[in-house]
């Protein structure tokens, strides 16, 4: 008995399944935000947000994570350009707070130098350069890290952002919050592959 093998199953079975860019998302809601202690959480607000973010890892000088998010309804005042007092990420599962992975926007400092905060906004680059421990030599819960060091936990989606506002600082952490979740790679490799075998035709 002899199986003949289609010249698309052959291929299919014979390319490469890696995939240097991956795709993650956010949702960003009020009521993703966990306050610490008897903090309230940011009930009443109307913002909302969302956005996709780009790992690329052949970049020249490492892996990179670009990130564009848009938002609306965020408390600000236009008196106050502070506002919105810092926008961050987070390590940590749903339901947990932890410690900073990078500095976007306003306190306790700007380590993404790609970033640009327009108040609907949110766009920048993420990269080892970023990486900031405050010239310490200590790393603090405050500190940005490597994006390399992140990379199981962006994976693993415990990621999160942190909007921090005047109207909800700590300790109730935030005005919105999302986890960074990765995008399943579309099915059509796996269709082709059932397609592609459902050729296979047995010679007798």
């Amino acid at each position: 008995m002899k199986f003949l093998v289609s010249t698309a199953a052959a291929a299919f079975l014979a390319a490469p399944t890696v995939s240097a860019v991956e795709i993650f998302e956010i949702n960003l809601t009020p009521d993703q935000v966990v306050p610490f202690g008897d903090a309230t959480s940011p009930v009443g607000s109307d913002a909302l947000g969302s956005g996709t973010l780009t790992l690329d890892l052949d970049g020249p000088d490492g892996p990179t994570l670009a990130y564009d998010i848009d938002f609306t309804g965020i408390s600000i005042d236009p008196a106050d350009d502070s506002f919105v007092q810092g926008i961050h990420i987070h390590i940590g599962a749903p339901g947990t707070n932890g410690p900073h992975a990078l500095n976007i926007f306003g306190l306790p400092r700007v380590d993404d130098a790609d970033a640009v905060f327009t108040g609907t906004s949110l766009t920048g680059l993420w990269d080892d350069g970023d990486e900031n421990d405050n010239g310490d030599g200590v790393r603090d819960p405050g500190d940005s890290i490597a994006l390399t060091d992140a990379l199981d936990d962006l994976r693993s989606g415990n990621l999160y952002l942190a909007i921090h506002t005047a109207e909800f600082p700590l300790p109730n952490t935030g005005e919105l919050r999302g986890q960074i979740v990765p995008i399943p790679e579309p099915a059509t490799l796996g269709l082709l592959a059932v397609g592609s075998l459902g050729l296979i035709r047995r010679r007798r």
